[in-house]
């Protein structure tokens, strides 16, 4: 993409005012500015805080994703079956042993015997009779709290599960009291306890309390009790917060089921990747026939009934997991165990594509420990949630390979096809060889293998959005310290750390969205989603972890390479970020060569299509501006003139607030842009520009300094690179890039795209945005290469912060990991830009697991 033939050139400052333009009028209509496909910027917590810190920042994600429903269709939708004989069954037998008696004056109304009275009268008239004893210096009658009262649930389990001998059914689990027990999981920061878990096997108890921890992924099903109803908001949160937990811990998890006890009344709860939902409530005491149908239910539910997705098993090392690919013919099951995480992030929402990376070793079968062939090497695995509707990345990478190779046997030579307008002599005889063949791959991280699961449930019919599922302040200073969040009303509250300052631009080091208007999405529609494995063959380094700014922009460029061959086959990439551009090489002395991966998002572009109504997690530090403020950018002056321009002038005309802004060719390649200025200064080690901290932040909306810097500039840009004076030969080309990628998407939104409109001229309308801008950029800066190219920086890798999963460590390396730990705590924070998908690094590191505190 390269022109030899012109020389460097000075950028231009415009100063132009962005409005919207009378863009698209048979585009499909919205009612207010949005993108074609939601953004949601993820919730993020550091990997190491204590759950017991996060939950109310659990509670202000999780309200937007939270549905209630009745308890019967709760129950026919989403719990498994109980016949009705079986019940019958159960019923006759607890009566029968005594664990039922009748009401004194209803001889045919039944109660259990050891759950009789309401848990706050219990209560209450204990408190009496303590006090009265006191007085009267008499002995104090037998306690009674929260673990005494509702023990009597384990006695009643286990008496059902004692009946199922006698019925057709038989349990497969039990429920044991565990309100003193230590949880402890695969990931940092669980302090969490609970009060029962339904569970395969109980553990060991002494003196009244389980000897040993309790692991997360021993557990089921979680309840959580509170004696009196006012403390409903605290218990629905405790339940949240582990399930939150659990879930980031347990890769098994499709989804959990969870159970809530206030006073009498018993909730129940599905909690999954497409929504969740809550139950309304029902008597213990007054329908206890309801208690017996959940617990035969729940207890002879085979795992994978509750959640529990049979293509992932723990090894037998008790440390690693076990993912398998299925094949009709089981000899041809494929069994990958892993070996450390790469990509991995602790998400307080529980929505999302929930992306887990690992690196991974084939072994023959489930309890193999030998790798399988005697050359096998170490892969990548992506596990990811995707809409059920849609196209999974090996199908949507196999569509786009086609697409490429259809584009490079054109009739007549693709070099004469409208869309290579633009495309210079040199552009063109650069970009020949990546159409030779299949040399277009070597651009692309290919997946070589990939398994997708079932279909989610959709939401209960009958079932309401709710958003005021949990506390939206505080209920109880222990748990949320001094903490102050909005009530929620139109829109979901600021979260905690935000709403003091939620009018200022700056980073957020906990990754919270810090403008949440956009976030509400109302029209969202929850879509049931299928979880997707796939497989790569190459462990690449991400280009934000790469060492030099010279490997970076090589990178950078092999990515724009990239961007053209999808621009050539009429696709949108949607996603690009630091973290979806790998670098490759076999050996340490090679050359890196740049990959562009996660195409999850990668569709055909069509300039008049609209969009999901379901959210979307992006990477806003690189989002295209036009996205992020969700209209389309006009000059309303003349546009600025560059070498290659003459001065052009754009009507004026009314903005439409109602066009949909479409993710385009341009926006690909502005997120580029946005990428080359976020490594030169934020990323350049040891010195980082805080001037550049508000533009890169992970707001979902334009700040005003993004705006700014994108439409008008910085005056004095190069006086910005700081003490490295070698930085400022990158500034005047970084400013023309951006002059050049601005003024040519004033140009394209000048024009309407019509129905009439051929794709091949839709097309053409791009060509110039997606080569000469970065064509002539890289030329420019390849010409003071020697003065930056040693340059290093920041890799993000490097923040403790992000790595949720601690790698295995051997016992003689403890008190090493351990002070390194602790040094690196006292660091200055690495900034990090959020999630962008799925990274496929070298290696990652560990971080010192914080002393765990009563929760």
């Amino acid at each position: 993409m390269e022109d030899r033939s012109e020389g460097p050139r000075k950028a231009s400052s415009p100063k132009l005012t962005p409005t919207t333009p009378s863009r698209g009028k048979l585009a499909k209509p919205a009612s207010k500015p949005v993108s074609d496909t939601p953004q949601s910027s993820a919730n993020v917590a550091d990997a190491s805080e204590e759950l017991t810190k996060l939950r109310s920042k659990i509670a202000w994600a999780m309200n937007l994703e939270f549905f209630t429903c009745d308890l019967n269709p709760f129950i026919r939708h989403y719990l498994p079956e109980c016949d009705q004989k079986t019940l019958e069954q159960v019923r006759d037998c607890l009566i029968a042993k005594g664990h039922m008696t009748a009401r004194p004056d209803e001889p045919n109304v039944f109660r259990f015997t050891k759950f009789n009275e309401k848990p706050s009268e219990r209560k209450r008239r204990y408190d009496k009779e303590t006090t009265a004893a006191k007085q009267a210096g008499l002995p104090l009658p037998e306690l009674v709290d929260e673990k005494t009262i509702f023990s009597a649930l384990e006695d009643i389990t286990d008496s059902i599960i004692v009946c199922l001998d006698n019925s057709q059914q038989r349990a497969r689990l039990s429920l044991q009291m565990c309100p003193d027990a230590r949880l402890e999981g695969d990931v940092y920061g669980g302090n969490q306890r609970i009060d029962a878990a339904i569970s395969k096997e109980k553990l060991p108890v002494v003196d009244g309390k389980i000897k040993g921890k309790l692991s997360v992924k021993e557990i089921a099903i979680p309840l959580e009790f509170k004696i009196f109803a006012k403390e409903e908001k605290l218990n629905h949160l405790q339940l949240a917060s582990h399930v939150n937990f659990t879930m980031d811990a347990d890769p098994r998890r499709n989804f959990v089921i969870g159970i809530t006890i206030e006073d009498d009344q018993v909730s129940l709860w599905y909690f999954s990747r497409n929504h969740s939902v809550k139950s309304s409530p029902f008597s213990i005491i007054e329908q206890p026939d309801m208690f017996i149908t959940l617990m035969i239910s729940l207890l002879c539910a085979p795992l994978s009934d509750l959640g529990f997705d049979p293509h992932i098993t723990p090894h037998a090392d008790s440390k690693s997991y076990v993912y398998e690919f299925p094949n009709e013919d089981p000899t041809k099951s494929r069994f990958f165990k892993t070996l450390a995480t790469i990509d991995e992030r602790r998400d307080l929402r529980l929505t999302g594509r929930c992306t887990r990376v690992w690196k991974v070793m084939e072994i023959a079968s489930r309890d193999g420990t030998e790798r399988k062939g005697s050359n096998a090497h170490d892969l990548v695995l992506k596990d990811v949630w995707l809409d059920a509707s849609a196209m999974t990345e090996k199908q949507i990478q196999d569509e786009l390979f086609k697409d490429i190779q259809e584009f490079a046997s054109t009739a007549g030579g693709w070099e004469t096809r409208p869309r290579m307008k633009y495309f210079s002599a040199a552009d063109k005889e650069e970009f020949s060889s990546a159409l030779e063949g299949e040399n277009f791959k070597k651009y692309f991280l290919c997946i070589s293998d990939s398994h997708v699961g079932g279909s989610s449930k959709i939401v209960a019919p009958g079932a309401n959005r709710d958003t005021n599922v949990f506390a939206t302040a505080p209920v109880d200073d222990d748990v949320f310290g001094s903490e102050l969040m909005s009530r929620h009303q139109e829109v979901p509250p600021v979260p905690p750390e935000a709403a003091s300052a939620a009018d200022e631009v700056g980073e957020d080091e906990e990754g919270l969205v810090e403008e949440t208007k956009l976030d509400v999405f109302p029209n969202r529609e929850f879509v049931s989603k299928r979880r997707c494995f796939s497989l790569s063959d190459l462990l690449c380094t991400t280009l934000h972890d790469l060492e030099t700014l010279g490997e970076a922009f090589d990178v950078l460029r092999h990515a724009a390479t990239a961007l053209l061959l999808m621009f050539c086959a009429g696709w949108v990439h949607r996603d690009v970020s630091s973290g979806n551009i790998l670098a490759y090489r076999s050996k340490p002395d090679d050359a890196w060569q740049g990959k562009l991966h996660d195409l999850e998002y990668a569709k055909r572009f069509n300039p008049l299509g609209g969009g999901s109504s379901d959210p979307k997690t992006g990477t806003p530090y690189f989002m295209p501006l036009e996205l992020l403020q969700g209209s389309y950018l006009q000059a309303a002056k003349t546009l600025p003139q560059d070498d290659e321009s003459t001065a052009e002038e754009i009507s004026n005309s009314e903005p439409d607030r109602a066009v949909a802004v479409v993710h385009n060719h341009g926006h690909d390649f502005e997120c580029l842009w946005w990428i080359g200025l976020w490594l030169v200064t934020r990323r350049v080690k040891d010195s980082p520009i805080d001037a550049y901290k508000s533009v890169f932040s992970h707001s979902l909306q334009a700040t005003g300094p993004r705006v700014t810097f994108f439409t008008t500039g910085v005056p004095k840009i190069s006086a910005k690179i700081h003490s490295h004076s070698s930085l400022k030969c990158l500034a005047a080309p970084l400013d023309l890039l951006r002059v050049r990628l601005y003024s040519a998407c004033i140009r394209i939104n000048a024009t309407d795209f019509l129905p009439s409109d051929s794709i091949e001229e839709i097309a053409s309308r791009y060509s110039y945005v997606v080569t000469r801008p970065f064509s002539l950029f890289f030329r420019d800066i390849d010409t003071t290469r020697s003065k930056w190219e040693k340059i290093q920086i920041i890799p993000v890798s490097a923040n403790p912060k992000t790595q949720s999963r601690p790698l295995p460590v051997k016992p003689s390396e403890m008190v090493t990991k351990t002070r390194t730990a602790r040094k690196r705590k006292s660091a200055p924070p690495v900034e990090e830009p959020g999630v962008g998908g799925g990274s496929q690094l070298e290696g990652s590191r560990t971080k010192k697991k914080k002393a765990r505190s009563q929760p």
